[in-house]
């Protein structure tokens, strides 16, 4: 399969992206266990992040093609991940 594939540039991306929450879910392991596994948390964090991603959408609204993402743009979006 070659390089400039669409589809397997989206698979890797897919890979890369879910590197971050790994490593954060390994290293906060314990804290995710006991801390955030509080309803008020879980719950709170939900709706913050659904009123980001409605501000988001709302502004930054602009269409790129999956030729145009790099290596960088799939490190953010795994980054971006919420973690519960």
């Amino acid at each position: 399969m070659p390089r400039s594939d669409p589809d397997a540039r989206l698979g890797w991306f897919i890979i890369l992206g879910s590197v971050p929450i790994v490593i954060l879910g390994v290293a906060l392991q314990t804290l995710i266990e006991s801390t955030f596994r509080s309803l008020w948390i879980v719950a709170v964090t939900s709706i913050v992040f659904g009123v980001v991603l409605g501000i988001a959408d709302a502004i930054g609204a602009k269409r790129r093609r999956l030729v145009d993402l790099t290596v960088g743009d799939a490190a953010i979006f795994g980054g971006a991940q919420p973690s519960h």
